[in-house]
C-alpha cells in the first residue's frame, strides 16, 4: 500500500494477551452482566474491520502483543495501527490520541473524532497526556517509514448504559471505519 492508502491494522486493547482490561460490574452480577474492555474493543474492531473490508479498504485485525503488531506492520510499506481501548472513571466522552507534532496524526485524529461525534469524541495530541498513552503508542511511533499509530479510547465503561448496547457498539465500529476511510 502507498502513503495515501495505508493498510490499517486494528489492535483491540488487551486482546490475546491474557488480560481483560477495564471491567465495570455495577451490580456484582459477574461476567455475564459486566462490561469488559477486551470484549467491547474486539467487537468495535471487528465492526470497523468488516466495514472497511466491505468498502475495499486494506485492513488487518490482530490481537496479541504490540511486538507482534509491529512485526506485522513492518511487512507493509505504509501502515496505520489503531489500538482501541475503553476507560473507566465515569466520563461521557471518547478520545483519539496521536503522536505529538504529527500533522498527519492530527488529521486522522480529527477525522475519527468527527465521525464519532455521538460519543463526544475529541482528538488529542499524545503529548497532551503522554504518560497515559506512551506505553501503548511508543512502539508504533518508533517504526521506520510511513508506519504509525493512534489510540482510540472509545468511552467509559461506567458511563451511560446506552453507549454499550450491541447496536451502539456496532455503530461505534462503523463510525471508526468512517473516520479512517478518509486516509
Amino acid at each position: 500500500m502507498t502513503e495515501n492508502n495505508p493498510v490499517i491494522i486494528f489492535r483491540p486493547g488487551h486482546s490475546g494477551i491474557g488480560e481483560v482490561g477495564a471491567v465495570f460490574d455495577p451490580d456484582g452480577a459477574g461476567p455475564e452482566q459486566a462490561r469488559i474492555e477486551d470484549d467491547i474493543a474486539v467487537a468495535i474492531c471487528m465492526e470497523a474491520f468488516n466495514e472497511l473490508s466491505r468498502r475495499g479498504r486494506p485492513c488487518v485485525l490482530l490481537g496479541g502483543s504490540r511486538r507482534l503488531v509491529v512485526a506485522a506492520a513492518e511487512s507493509f510499506e505504509s501502515v496505520r495501527v489503531v489500538e482501541v481501548h475503553c476507560n473507566i472513571g465515569k466520563g461521557d466522552y471518547a478520545m483519539v490520541f496521536h503522536y505529538p507534532g504529527s500533522s498527519k496524526g492530527m488529521q486522522v485524529a480529527m477525522r475519527v473524532a468527527a465521525a464519532m461525534t455521538a460519543w463526544k469524541c475529541r482528538p488529542l495530541s499524545a503529548g497532551a497526556d503522554w504518560s497515559r498513552v506512551q506505553y501503548c503508542l511508543q512502539p508504533y511511533f518508533e517504526m521506520a517509514g510511513d508506519r504509525t499509530g493512534d489510540l482510540v479510547e472509545v468511552g467509559f465503561l461506567d458511563g451511560p448504559v446506552d453507549v454499550w448496547t450491541d447496536a451502539a457498539v456496532a455503530r461505534l465500529g462503523v463510525a471508526l471505519a468512517n473516520g479512517l476511510m478518509a486516509l
